[in-house]
């Protein structure tokens, strides 16, 4: 069920592997990974528009392959005809803003399987995070279950070569993200931005639920202001459940589920009645609870 040829050498004839790949000889591979490969460019073609055939690959890994410019077309493609893939990760390759483009475009758009997707040490820039960005915030179509909209989970971007302009554009965007649950990125591209970030969080976002923020040893303790402390506020009300405060339609019965992961914080249980005074006399009714 697992393939790792990470490092593997097999030569350039991969032909017999690709055929594999179409055919039932790998129906029950569903881990794949071929990280640090000697492929020529025109065999990581090959072996992309296999993997786009393949129907039983769950999780992906091709990080450091060198692949850019020249297989975007193919990997989005591979995005757009495959729909088991759950978890890629393509780190530390060459895929640059253009690059980017193409696959969110022609790829990511067009696929509603992927759950997890990793880009971390590629040189995408401000001009990619901006189409993962317009991605994240399209429409879903969530009362339609045929959409074929992109609903990622989880995201890596760290030391992808985003500055403040592509930073900025994120964490405005993050408020009208409604799939995204985890971001991982480098910690100054979101502190030169943590007022928009704050905003988002607070007046819209309620999915987001853990941000990894990765800091760099050069930066003081003392540089982390406020809005750090109020971002993470936000992210454990989302998530003990503050989504369910923004339906009306949402039952009773669930409540309990809500409450049981704020309980040992006094601040998200407040949040929670506050904005939902029905619950405070669910929870004396009986109803609820018994405290």
């Amino acid at each position: 069920r697992s393939l790792n040829l990470t490092n593997a050498n097999i030569g350039q004839n991969i032909q017999p592997f690709t055929e594999a790949l179409r055919n039932d000889e790998c129906k029950n591979l569903t881990e794949f990974r071929w990280n640090s490969s000697s492929l020529t460019q025109r065999s990581l073609l090959l072996l992309l528009e296999a993997i786009g055939d393949n129907r039983s690959i769950k999780v992906l890994e091709l990080s450091n392959n060198e692949l850019n410019l020249f297989h975007a077309t193919a990997i989005a493609t591979m995005l757009s005809k495959n729909s088991s893939i759950r978890e890629l990760d393509m780190a530390s390759n060459h895929i640059c803003g253009e690059s980017m483009g193409i696959i969110a475009k022609h790829g990511l758009m067009n696929n509603s399987t992927l759950q997890e997707l990793v880009l971390s040490f590629n040189p995408i820039g401000d001009a990619g995070i901006v189409h993962l960005t317009d991605l994240l915030t399209m429409p879903t179509g969530e009362d339609d279950a045929s959409s074929s909209r992109c609903r990622l989970q989880k995201l890596g971007v760290t030391n992808c070569s985003i500055w403040k302009q592509g930073g900025e554009y994120l964490a405005r965007g993050i408020a009208r993200m409604a799939t995204l649950k985890m971001l991982t990125i480098n910690w100054d591209v979101l502190n030169d931005n943590i007022e928009h970030l704050h905003k988002s969080m607070e007046s819209a976002n309620k999915q987001l639920e853990r941000l990894i923020a990765t800091k760099l040893s050069y930066y003081p303790e003392q540089a982390v202001c406020q809005y750090w402390m109020l971002v993470q506020y936000f992210l454990g009300l989302n998530r003990s459940g503050r989504q369910l405060l923004a339906r009306p339609d949402v039952p009773a019965s669930l409540w309990p589920l809500v409450l049981e992961k704020s309980m040992r914080r006094p601040d998200l249980m407040y949040y929670m009645i506050r904005s939902n005074p029905n619950l405070h006399f669910q929870l004396h009714d009986g109803s609820i609870g018994d405290d």
